[in-house]
């Protein structure tokens, strides 16, 4: 769930959280689990994912990523950064 602005709840809260306020704090931010669960999305889940999630929202909030307007683009800055790191 990508978001534009910082998730409401900090990771160390999340990940120190007992089951029950683990899953209201990510349903604060987006994660509301299904009260069924398909087995082929049981993965996704998992608290640890969920965890995943959110921290990628705060990395994006925080302008920590880098958005790619095709493939192409992102090999080239592969590329580049892969032949910077050989240099070093």
């Amino acid at each position: 769930m990508a978001t534009q602005t910082k998730p409401p709840v900090d990771l160390e809260t999340l990940r120190s959280a007992d089951d029950a306020t683990f899953w209201t704090l990510a349903a604060m931010c987006g994660y509301i689990r299904p009260a069924a669960i398909d087995p082929d999305q049981g993965w996704f889940w998992t608290r640890s994912w969920i965890t995943g999630e959110i921290e990628a929202d705060w990395d994006e909030a925080e302008g920590r990523t880098t958005f790619y307007a095709s493939s192409e683009e992102f090999l080239a800055s592969l590329r580049a950064r892969m032949k910077h790191a050989d240099s070093q």
